[in-house]
């Protein structure tokens, strides 16, 4: 009986750990003045078994000046496992500009959107709504929305996960497993 039961906790533990293999996660970091010279640098990082397709990153304005702006860009496709970064690069005045606090003030908000396995997927992140659950001076901009110009190191601003492989009820495996000791147990008196 010994034996069956610990056949039955490995059974369980390898399907526990070949949903946690298929589990997506996305992650979008963010610099200034590191990856790129005095300018802003997402990168997005797919730690998934499946890629990421028709990304867009878009971004709206909140405050200061770039209140009113909004724009977006379409990212390439994300192969399972890779990453992608994308420096600032647009014209002035527009929330995607080359060193966005060279004569910009405020805040902007990025949504990252794209399809995995079917499944539409997105996530919204900006300077002072993120994971680190305080301000990020990502844009060189300071909480005022005044120019910083201070070097911030990557860091995770934005991330969501996701269960390629749908997982059970946590009250399914638990019939399961009595359902498996009660055939275990009548095989033992036969």
């Amino acid at each position: 009986m010994k034996k069956q039961i610990k056949q039955l906790v490995a059974t369980g533990t390898l399907l526990l750990s070949v949903l946690a293999a298929n589990a997506q996660s996305v992650s979008v970091f963010a610099d200034y003045s590191v990856t790129s010279g005095d300018n802003t640098t997402f990168r997005i990082v797919n730690s998934g078994a499946t890629s990421l397709t028709g990304l867009q990153l878009m971004g709206f304005g909140q405050t200061g000046n770039f209140t009113g702006l909004s724009g977006s860009i379409a990212l390439p496709d994300i192969a399972a496992f890779g990453s992608y970064s994308y420096s600032f690069n647009g014209a002035n005045g527009t929330v995607f500009q080359f060193d966005p606090d060279e004569g910009m003030r405020g805040a902007v908000a990025y949504t990252l959107t794209g399809t995995e396995n079917g499944t539409a997927v997105g996530i919204t992140f900006s300077p002072s709504s993120n994971d680190t659950a305080g301000f990020v001076p990502f844009l060189g901009n300071d909480a005022a929305g005044a120019e910083t110009d201070l070097t911030v190191a990557s860091i995770q601003v934005g991330s969501f996960n996701l269960n390629v492989t749908p997982s059970p009820e946590p009250s399914t495996l638990a019939l399961a497993g009595l359902g498996s000791l009660s055939l275990l147990a009548l095989r033992k008196r036969k």
